[in-house]
C-alpha cells in the first residue's frame, strides 16, 4: 500500500518556452513519457533553422482555435480535433501544430468512464461506527454525486469531500447492527468534472456485525472450539482485521505441514532517517530464515495475518497496533544503527510496508489517533505522523514515562502512561487524570462503550475494575479467589462482556467471560496455558493462544460462541426454545469447521435432517422473527436467513420454521423446514418486536427497525396493537431515532393473543413506505 502526495507545480525550466510549459503543466503523464522534451527539441531545431516565418495572423487564429477546442473537449465526450489554418502557415506552423497535438492526445479523454473503489464493499462484519469512503478515478462533480446517493436501508447521513476524488458518507447515528446495506449512485449523477460518467450505476454492498443480545446475567456460551496453526514459540494476538483476519506476532516462524512459512512475504521494506521530514527509500527485505534479526539489542517478532492461512507482513516487528478501521497495522522495526523505523501495511497482508518515521527512543509507544494519523513519543513529547510521512509535535502537557511508553484508547479519548513509575490515565478531552496505584499489568478499553477495564490488587486479592470516566471512579466487576491471578482482559465489540483468564495456585488457567453490568460470569474452557483473547468483529468468536495439555505447543484456538436473541417478557420455556433455534441459525450462517457436529448435538433423538437443510451456506446473517407454542410441549420458531446484496443481485432471505421440543437434558430441534429464496422488499423492515410489562401492570412493546424512519409517519396511523380481537386504546407512542426503536405503552393487556400490526403510512427518511 502506498500513500502519495501531489507534487507542487513549479516554474518552467530556464530557457524553455512558457507557452509549451503551460500546455504540459496539467499532464504529468506526458512529461513522464518524454513528450515535453520532444516538443522542446522540435522548438529548438526549428528556431535554429532559416525557414521563413508564419503568417502574422496565424498565431491569433491558432490560439483562438486551441481555446475553442479545449472548451469543446471539456464539454463533449467525443469532440473532433480541428483547427482553422492559414494558407501561409509554413514549416514552423506545422511543427507547432505537431507539438500541440502531442500535448492534446495525452490529456485524459472525457469519455473515459468513472470508476470507484470502496474499502467497505463486500464486507459483512463491519463495525456499526463505519463511515463509508469512496475513492473515484477522476475529480467529480460533487453536487451531482451528492444528488445521486441512495442508501438502503435508508440512513440519515452527511456527505463531505476531503478532495474532489474522495467522498466520505458519515451516518448521523451508528448503523444498525446485523444489517446488510447497499450504497448506490445512479449513473446520470455519477459524473466527473470533465463530464465523464460511470459505465453503470455504482453499487456498493456491505454489512454490519451483529452485537450479542443475551438475557441479563447470561453471557454468551460456548458452542465449539476449532484448533488453528501451532506457534513454535511465544506469540501474541494484535487484534482482528476488518475482514476477520487475525493479526498476530510470533517469536518463531509458524510451521505449516512441517515446513516453515517463507512465502508470501513482504517484497520491500523501507528506511528513513530520524529527521521528521525525511523521505522513505525502499530497500530489499531479507528472506526470512529462522528468527527476526533485530539490532542494537532490540529484536522484533514475525508479524502475520491469519486469513485463514498465515500471511507474513513483517519479519521484524515491535508494538504492532491496528488502525481504528482495522484496515492497517503499524509497528516499529529495528534497524542496524539501533534506531526504530515506524512502518505501516495492510492488515490483511500483501503489498509492501511504508516507512513513516524513525525514532531513537527505546520504547516510543504507538497508537492510532484516527485512521490517517498515529502518535508516538520522542524526547518526552508526543509526535503525530500522518500516513504520508508528515511529522508534527503535539502541543501537550501530558507527562509520558521516561522510556516513552504509552497506550492510547480507541478514538484517542484517553491515554495511559506511567511517569515516575505512577500508572496514570489521562482524559484527553477534559484534561483530567487518575492514578491507578493498584494497577496490575496494563489497562484496556472498550471500542463499543468507551469504558476502561483493569486488574487491581489492593492486598486482599485481585479484582477487575471498570470505569466510564478514565479511572476517576471505578466499579468492581468481580473479585478473584485468594491466590488467583487475573489477566488478558478483552472487551467484546459491544462493550457488554469482558473475556479474561484466571490462574489459581497449582491449576491451569481458565478462560472466562463476565457480564460487565450484571457481573455474572461463565467459564469457556480449562487450558494448560491460554493468553490474549481476541474477539471477532461480529462478537460471536473468541480466538486465544493456548494449549490443551501441559508440554504441548501453543496453538491458535477459535471458540464459537452463541448470543441468543432476547425477547423481553417471554416465558422461560419459550425463551429457551428461541435460544435453541438461534443457536441453530448461527451455526447455519457461520457454516464453519465443527458446525455440522455442533448442529447434530442440537437435534432431538431420532431427528435426522439432510445436509443441504442443515447447512444451506452462503448466508451472511439471521433474524429470529417470532416464537409461538406448538403441539404438546413444543415451540415453533420462525427464522430468517439473509444473504446480503452484491453489486449485481439484491438481498434475499430464506424463511425457516424450526420446531423445538423439551428434552430431559435441555431443548432440542425436532424438525426444520425451509421456504423459497425470496428478495428482501424495499422500505423499512421490523428487526424485532418485544413485549414487556411494568411493575404497575402497563404493557410495553418495543419495535426495532432497520431504517431511519420519518418520525411523523410513526404512530397510531401506522401501528395497531390488539389483545385477542380487541384493538387497544389510549396507547402512548415514542420514537428514538438514535436506536431506530418505537416504544408503545398500553395501560393494560386483556387475555388472549397479542397481535402487533405495522403498516403504511410508516416510511423511512427517503419516503419509502413499509411493505
Amino acid at each position: 500500500m502506498q500513500w502519495r502526495r501531489q507534487d507542487p507545480s513549479g516554474e518552467p525550466p530556464e530557457g524553455s518556452d512558457p507557452e509549451l510549459w503551460q500546455l504540459f503543466q496539467g499532464s504529468p503523464e506526458a512529461r513522464e513519457q518524454g513528450l515535453w522534451e520532444l516538443a522542446e527539441e522540435l522548438r529548438r531545431q526549428l528556431r535554429a533553422s532559416s525557414l521563413p516565418g508564419p503568417d502574422t495572423r496565424f498565431r491569433s487564429r491558432l490560439r483562438a482555435s486551441l481555446v475553442r477546442e479545449a472548451e469543446s473537449r471539456r464539454r463533449a465526450p467525443r469532440g473532433r480535433l480541428g483547427f482553422a489554418l492559414g494558407a501561409g502557415m509554413g514549416t514552423l506552423g506545422v511543427a507547432m501544430l505537431a507539438a500541440v497535438v502531442v500535448s492534446l492526445v495525452v490529456v485524459p479523454r472525457a469519455s473515459a468512464p468513472v470508476t470507484v473503489v470502496a474499502g467497505v464493499a463486500g464486507q459483512h462484519q463491519l463495525p456499526v461506527t463505519t463511515a463509508i469512503r469512496l475513492s473515484f478515478s477522476q475529480p467529480m462533480d460533487e453536487a451531482a454525486v451528492d444528488r445521486g446517493i441512495r442508501i438502503a436501508p435508508a440512513v440519515a447521513y452527511q456527505a463531505s469531500w476531503p478532495d474532489p476524488r474522495t467522498l466520505l458518507i458519515t451516518p448521523r447515528d451508528e448503523l444498525e447492527a446485523n444489517v446488510g446495506y447497499v450504497v448506490t449512485i445512479v449513473r446520470p449523477d455519477a459524473v466527473s468534472e470533465s463530464g465523464a460518467k460511470a459505465a453503470s450505476t455504482i453499487v456498493i454492498p456491505f454489512g454490519t456485525s451483529p452485537q450479542p443480545a443475551t438475557p441479563v446475567a447470561q453471557p454468551p456460551t460456548l458452542v465449539s472450539i476449532t484448533p488453528g496453526p501451532q506457534l513454535p514459540g511465544p506469540g501474541s494476538a494484535v487484534g482482528s482485521g476488518v475482514g476477520g483476519e487475525l493479526v498476530l506476532t510470533s517469536g518463531s516462524l509458524i510451521q505449516l505441514g512441517g515446513a516453515a512459512l517463507t512465502s508470501p512475504s513482504p517484497t520491500a521494506s523501507a528506511s528513513v532517517s530520524p529527521s521528521p521530514s525525511a523521505s522513505a527509500t525502499p530497500t530489499p527485505t531479507p528472506t526470512p530464515s529462522s528468527s527476526p534479526s533485530g539490532s542494537g539489542g532490540v529484536q522484533g517478532e514475525w508479524l502475520y495475518a491469519l486469513t485463514p492461512e498465515p500471511v507474513l507482513i513483517s519479519s521484524d516487528a515491535l508494538d504492532a497496533v491496528l488502525s481504528p478501521d482495522r484496515e492497517e497495522v503499524a509497528w516499529w522495526s529495528p534497524r542496524a544503527d539501533g534506531d526504530l523505523v515506524l512502518e505501516v501495511a495492510a492488515a490483511a497482508g500483501g503489498g509492501s510496508p511504508q516507512a513513516l518515521a524513525a525514532s531513537a527512543e527505546t520504547d516510543p509507544g504507538l497508537g492510532w489517533l484516527d485512521d490517517g494519523d498515529l502518535l508516538y513519543s520522542a524526547a518526552g513529547q508526543l509526535r503525530q505522523v500522518s500516513l504520508d510521512g508528515q511529522v508534527t509535535t503535539v502541543d501537550s502537557q501530558l507527562s509520558i514515562s521516561s522510556d516513552g511508553f504509552f497506550l492510547l484508547s480507541p478514538g484517542a479519548a484517553q491515554l495511559y502512561s506511567d511517569p515516575g513509575g505512577v500508572p496514570t490515565v489521562y482524559d484527553l478531552a477534559s484534561g483530567g487524570q487518575a492514578p491507578l496505584s493498584e494497577l496490575v499489568g496494563l489497562p484496556t478499553w472498550s471500542a463499543g462503550s468507551g469504558e476502561l477495564a483493569y486488574v487491581a490488587d489492593g492486598g486482599s486479592g485481585e479484582t477487575i475494575e471498570v470505569s466510564s470516566d478514565a479511572g476517576l471512579r471505578s466499579r468492581q466487576v468481580l473479585a478473584a479467589p485468594s491466590g488467583s491471578a487475573l489477566a488478558g482482559l478483552s472487551f467484546d465489540p459491544s462493550g457488554s462482556y469482558l473475556a479474561y483468564t484466571e490462574s489459581g495456585v497449582g491449576a491451569g488457567p481458565l478462560l472466562e467471560l463476565a457480564d460487565v453490568q450484571s457481573q455474572a460470569t461463565a467459564a469457556l474452557g480449562d487450558f494448560a496455558s491460554v493468553a490474549d483473547p481476541v474477539w471477532s468483529p461480529s462478537g460471536d468468536q473468541l480466538t486465544v493462544i493456548g494449549s490443551g495439555s501441559a508440554g504441548s505447543p501453543s496453538q491458535l484456538q477459535t471458540l464459537q460462541l452463541t448470543g441468543p436473541t432476547l425477547t423481553t417478557g417471554a416465558a422461560a420455556a419459550q425463551q429457551e426454545a428461541l435460544n435453541t433455534a438461534s443457536q441453530l441459525a448461527q451455526l447455519q450462517v457461520s457454516s464453519g469447521m465443527g458446525a455440522a457436529a455442533a448442529i447434530q448435538a442440537l437435534l432431538a433423538p431420532g431427528a435426522s435432517l439432510g445436509q443441504s437443510t442443515l447447512l444451506p451456506g452462503h448466508f451472511d446473517r439471521f433474524y429470529a422473527v417470532s416464537s409461538a407454542p406448538g403441539p404438546g410441549s413444543a415451540y415453533v420458531v420462525q427464522l430468517r436467513l439473509v444473504r446480503d446484496a452484491t453489486s449485481s443481485s439484491p438481498p434475499t432471505y430464506l424463511a425457516e420454521t424450526v420446531t423445538v421440543v423439551s428434552e430431559p437434558d435441555g431443548n432440542r430441534v425436532s424438525a426444520l423446514s425451509q421456504g423459497q429464496l425470496t428478495s428482501v422488499p424495499n422500505g423499512p423492515l421490523v428487526l424485532s418486536a418485544t413485549l414487556g410489562q411494568t411493575s404497575s401492570g402497563a404493557a410495553v412493546v418495543q419495535i426495532r427497525f432497520n431504517s431511519d424512519l420519518e418520525p411523523s409517519s410513526v404512530g397510531p396511523q401506522s401501528i395497531t396493537l390488539r389483545s385477542g380481537t380487541t384493538e387497544l386504546q389510549d396507547l402512548t407512542f415514542s420514537y428514538q431515532p438514535l436506536t431506530r426503536t418505537e416504544t408503545i405503552t398500553a395501560p393494560a393487556l386483556g387475555s388472549g393473543r397479542v397481535t402487533l400490526i405495522v403498516a403504511p403510512p410508516l416510511a423511512d427518511v427517503d419516503g419509502t413506505t413499509i411493505q
